[in-house]
């Protein structure tokens, strides 16, 4: 049975879920892990990861989770695998209940998209329940669009919309200390310095 928003607890570890609006993005740490397993379980209920999974999960892909977090108290998360052949998939995100329409999962979501272009991914792909218009609306507010409808893609009876997000990876960055030293300048030729 899927729990009503009003039915989930409105605190984690005896900390209120609320924001002021300044919630700083940072990367995920070993130590938020039973954190994050915390609000899966309220956000997901019966579908939320089991916290084995999230911490093999972490092992992987540590490098592209990000988490929005103030006064201390993280607020929401984005969990990403990237697959390596330029995919990325937002394996799960979660935005406390009280910390919503704050922008938010739209800064979560733009952070994960700098991280995906720096590692040359040019593809962001995520599932999402048809009926869950908020979070529909917020991916297609930031650029997905649905390419597959799958009835049982959590299993017999659990659909989800599968959504994509294409742009143009990040140019490679120049490593500016192979280029130093006179061989680099543009000059005349037979010109030394």
């Amino acid at each position: 049975m899927t729990r009503r928003p009003a039915d989930r607890p409105q605190f984690i570890g005896g900390v209120p879920l609320t924001t002021t609006g300044e919630a700083r993005l940072r990367s995920a740490r070993l130590d938020d892990l039973p954190i994050l397993s915390g609000m899966e379980k309220v956000q997901f209920t019966d579908l939320a990861y089991p916290f084995f999974i999230l911490r093999q999960l972490f092992e992987l892909h540590r490098s592209h989770w990000v988490v929005a977090e103030e006064r201390g108290v993280i607020l929401g998360y984005a969990v990403v695998g990237v697959d390596g052949q330029g995919c990325a998939w937002v394996l799960s995100m979660a935005v406390t209940e009280q910390a919503r329409r704050n922008g938010i999962a739209t800064r979560l979501l733009e952070h994960v998209f700098d991280r995906c272009r720096d590692a040359q991914v040019y593809r962001v792909r995520l599932t999402v329940r048809q009926e869950n218009t908020a979070a529909v609306k917020l991916y297609e507010k930031t650029g997905f669009r649905q390419i597959e409808r799958d009835e049982n893609y959590f299993g017999t009876d659990e659909p989800r919309d599968v959504l994509e997000l294409r742009f143009e990876p990040a140019p490679r960055r120049w490593d500016h200390s192979a280029a130093d030293g006179p061989q680099w300048v543009k000059r005349p030729r037979g010109q030394q310095f």
